[in-house]
């Protein structure tokens, strides 16, 4: 028996965008069986020595260590989108990915074509959600105004991407238009 190979959609954006909340709720709306993975929970794998990319900009000396553990979580999140895919499982990853990155840090993920949502809410918007945020994922006002400046309407260049503003939109407006999307794109992969 031939299973049809699974597709994976990458939620990419800002800190704080919703990425991951957005494809947590989309892996568990669907009827089709659909795994969710976040890139930090493979980087959060680390527990002694982990260094965290605030630590690594404050100390030049850790730049090397925090780019090979961000690597090594890369590759465990794109181990994982091989293992379900190839069994016909959906799968959502959900990671910080500037605009053209994709192919430097996720070489591998790159050439299974993933469908790629990028969610981009106004700056504003993303500063009162990480207020709200506690632990390793709160990265502050100076990391979330980091994070936006890299030219992430550059990713409105790529044919594969589709970039939606989730400013105003709730959580289940948002999965809505990421699995119209979805849909829309399996019916042009036939």
């Amino acid at each position: 028996m031939t299973t049809k190979r699974g597709q994976i959609v990458f939620f990419t954006g800002p800190a704080a965008a919703g990425k991951s909340t957005v494809a947590e709720a989309w892996a568990t709306s669907r009827t089709k069986q659909t795994a969710h993975f976040d890139h930090d929970h493979a980087r959060f794998l680390v527990r002694a020595g982990y260094i965290s990319p605030e630590a690594s900009l404050a100390n030049p000396a850790l730049r090397e260590a925090a780019e090979d553990q961000w690597l090594l979580a890369a590759a465990v999140c794109e181990a994982m989108a091989v293992t379900y895919t190839t069994r016909g499982v959906d799968f959502a990853l959900s990671a910080f990915c500037p605009p053209g990155n994709l192919k430097e840090s996720w070489e591998p993920l790159d050439a299974l074509n993933p469908i790629i949502v990028v969610l981009l809410p106004m700056l504003e918007v993303v500063l009162r959600r990480d207020a709200n945020r506690v632990g390793r994922s709160h990265v502050g006002e100076q990391g979330v105004r980091r994070n936006f400046a890299y030219d992430w309407e550059t990713w409105r260049t790529d044919k594969r991407a589709y970039v939606i503003d989730n400013s105003e939109l709730n959580v289940e407006q948002t999965v809505a238009l990421v699995e119209a999307e979805v849909i829309r794109i399996s019916h042009l992969d036939g």
